[in-house]
């Protein structure tokens, strides 16, 4: 009994079928990411984004300062409190900062202020990025 398809005709139906899921994969692909695009840029994430970070409250005395070496150049500094809360810090404020020294950041405030035990007081805007891409959506 001779094969319904030849060779050549099998071959040439599995490529018209390998390009038409590859055309769907990336279609898809494109497709999300153009979703994806359109809601983390969107005024209302934006907006939501920037309130949680102005909720966010905090203070503590630090008990821990540690950086995570494994990201190469701009290595990340963050800071643990006693309350065992952990915060990314900025490197200059970092290097400022010792054990012992005071934290807080109040509720519906962009600002971090830490009580050195030297008596100094440092302030950190820290919402400062996400006000700004805020701001610029409207």
């Amino acid at each position: 009994m001779k094969p319904a398809y030849s060779e050549e005709e099998l071959e040439n139906q599995f490529d018209i079928a390998r390009k038409y899921i590859l055309l769907t994969i990336v279609t898809t692909i494109v497709i999300v990411c153009l979703i994806g695009n359109w809601f983390f840029n969107s005024k209302k994430y934006k907006h939501s984004r920037y309130q949680q970070a102005r909720k966010l409250s905090y203070s503590g005395i630090i008990v821990e300062k540690r950086t995570n070496s494994e990201n190469g150049y701009r290595v990340p500094k963050y800071i643990r409190l006693n309350t065992a809360f952990e915060t990314h810090v900025n490197q200059e404020i970092y290097h400022k900062l010792n054990l012992g020294d005071s934290v807080i950041k109040t509720e519906n405030s962009d600002s971090v202020k830490y009580f050195l035990q030297s008596g100094d007081v440092i302030f950190e805007d820290v919402n400062k990025e996400l006000r700004n891409r805020y701001h610029q959506s409207q």
